[in-house]
């Protein structure tokens, strides 16, 4: 058995999502019998797989499904799915799921994404369903850091999106209080990108002055590479993740300041409850009645503020430790493509799951097979004209983003989903 995969990869990758992608091909196509080819190429690229070979699929595992059925072939394929809820990678399995076959296999990044996704998609059996997501092996480990002792200056940090959905409002919030109530022992680092000009850095420190925090308090770092990460971990004591992200499903910031060192205070939901000692889990309030779409990160709920506040003050939280490293690992990843899936952990998010309720689409037409297969090619080949023309067929005008798979696939194939929480939440 021989394992294929789309070998054409970005050599700079931006989210950690990108990144995920870039550097499992990269680690992959260095060992040896493992076979590169180019999507871009169709149906022929599939020329050198062989009946009994395993051929890893990325973000386009649909094209890999229906051109099996098309060349009647008998290889095996494995998807993967890198996101909660978030249109694209929902699409994709609503897309795959009627051609799916005995020993093909979905890869989650965490048990809470598989939860929910086997909840959702009964066609994808659990034993044709792993928990793999190989990125420990790529990081550089270092010793957790010593929890610094009360009455001493607290650093904190934050690392993602300034956005809602992560609840950065809340970091800026408990911050500003931790600053008074400690005398000012305490510091601020942030990095990653603002989502909006509420959280530009010249608004995060005015409103931060407004709580008396003098400016030498506060760093921001703007966005960082990821070989430069160092430059945030190296500079802070605990790492707050409160964010309840609907997107979220891999909880990299976590892993990437885990192996860092760096201890991780987060809210109670997804994929923090089997990366976390309970003790750094924040308790977490969803939002009742929420109801929302797949087209965007959404915060599905707040941290309890006063309870962050209180472990930053007293120090209540274990030093950084990852509580199930296993399926983080090359070698669960290996074990997954060739044997049965791994054993569930004993703690994950049980909740969210069966609390979430998912829009129904309708069963899928061919025609709507062949338009999503069109608008694939036509993304993977660069081929501006023939997706500006199908835009102005459906007559929408050309999105900003209007190379991206995800946003091409919600224009020109289907909508995404709504979702919603229930009322009691």
């Amino acid at each position: 058995m021989r394992l294929h995969l789309h070998g054409r990869r970005p050599a700079h990758a931006g989210d950690g999502e990108s990144r995920t992608h870039r550097d499992t091909a990269c680690f992959l196509l260095s060992h040896k019998g493992v076979v590169p080819h180019d999507l871009a190429a169709g149906p022929r690229c599939l020329a050198e797989v062989a009946d009994g070979d395993l051929v890893l699929a990325g973000a386009h595992a649909f094209l890999y499904h229906r051109w099996r059925e098309r060349l009647g072939r008998e290889f095996r394929i494995v998807r993967q799915v890198h996101a909660a809820l978030r249109a694209d990678y929902w699409l994709q399995e609503e897309l795959c799921a009627p051609l799916l076959r005995p020993g093909d296999l979905a890869l989650f990044p965490t048990e809470y994404a598989r939860r929910l996704y086997l909840r959702h998609f009964p066609a994808t059996e659990p034993r044709a369903a792993a928990v793999s997501y190989p990125l420990l092996d790529r990081l550089d480990a270092f010793p957790p850091l010593p929890v610094p002792p009360m009455n001493t200056v607290l650093r904190v940090g934050f690392l993602g999106a300034h956005s809602a959905a992560r609840n950065f409002d809340q970091v800026v919030g408990v911050f500003g209080r931790l600053h008074r109530e400690t005398g000012g022992r305490a510091r601020l680092v942030c990095a990653g990108r603002p989502d909006s000009p509420r959280w530009q850095e010249n608004a995060v420190r005015a409103r931060l002055a407004d709580d008396w925090v003098p400016a030498a308090a506060v760093t921001m770092l703007g966005e960082l590479a990821p070989d430069h990460l160092d430059a945030l971990f190296g500079e802070i004591d605990v790492l707050l993740c409160p964010g309840t992200s609907s997107t979220d499903a891999t909880g990299r910031a976590m892993l990437e300041a885990l192996t860092a060192g760096v201890p991780v205070l987060a809210a109670g939901i997804g994929p923090a409850v089997e990366l976390l000692p309970e003790r750094n889990l924040l308790p977490t309030r969803l939002h009742a009645d929420l109801k929302s779409t797949m087209d965007c990160p959404t915060q599905l709920g707040r941290v309890d503020e006063d309870a962050l506040l209180h472990k930053l003050i007293t120090r209540d939280f274990a030093p950084a430790r990852i509580t199930d490293p296993a399926p983080r690992q090359d070698a669960a990843f290996w074990k997954a493509l060739t044997g049965p899936p791994a054993t569930e952990p004993s703690r994950y998010d049980h909740r969210l799951p069966g609390l979430l309720r998912i829009g129904e689409r309708a069963t899928l037409s061919p025609a709507t097979l062949d338009r999503a297969e069109q608008v694939c090619l036509a993304q993977l080949r660069g081929c501006r004209a023939e997706l500006k023309n199908l835009l102005a067929e459906s007559g929408l005008a050309p999105p900003r983003a209007a190379g991206t798979l995800p946003r091409l696939l919600n224009s020109l194939v289907l909508p995404p989903l709504p979702y919603s929480l229930p009322a009691t939440a």
